[in-house]
């Protein structure tokens, strides 16, 4: 992972893990994956690629001009989660307060963030495991750095 996309994964985790989130996110938020003790419901967070990095040549060495990466927001979540919602329902809830505490922009120090906003949704699905069935949901969200 690039310097600049460590940045953006310190900022991810920090407006992702506040209140708003972990409310319904009882569980947690987590990069890439949950640890096997991870309670249900969470949130995961994931670069899923980079587009082309692109640089400039300057006299000495190339200097790294923009990085623009695809990150997903997934809730995960199981009939057990909550009681009074239903598991697809309570993903509907962690995602939107995830918007929410996402915002608008993103400040990174030493960079400027150039695009920022939810790219697509990606289709929701179930894994079923053991006596239960897990079903995730979520989003790519688009962040382009100078």
């Amino acid at each position: 992972m690039s310097a600049i996309s460590e940045k953006v994964r310190v900022a991810l985790y920090s407006k992702l893990n506040v209140s708003g989130v972990t409310t319904f996110a009882t569980g947690g938020i987590f990069e890439s994956i949950a640890p096997e003790s991870a309670s249900l419901p969470y949130v995961i967070f994931q670069r899923q690629g980079p587009g082309p990095i692109v640089y400039s040549l300057g006299a000495t060495s190339p200097t790294q001009q923009l990085e623009d990466d695809l990150w997903l927001i997934k809730a995960v979540t199981d009939e057990d989660s909550n009681t009074a919602k239903e598991p697809q329902g309570l993903g509907e809830e962690i995602l939107a307060a995830c918007i929410t505490a996402l915002g608008t922009s993103m400040t990174l120090s030493g960079n400027t963030v150039t695009g920022y906003y939810r790219f697509s949704d990606i289709p929701p699905y179930q894994d079923p495991l053991n006596d239960r069935t897990i079903y995730h949901r979520g989003f790519l969200w688009r962040i382009a750095v100078t």
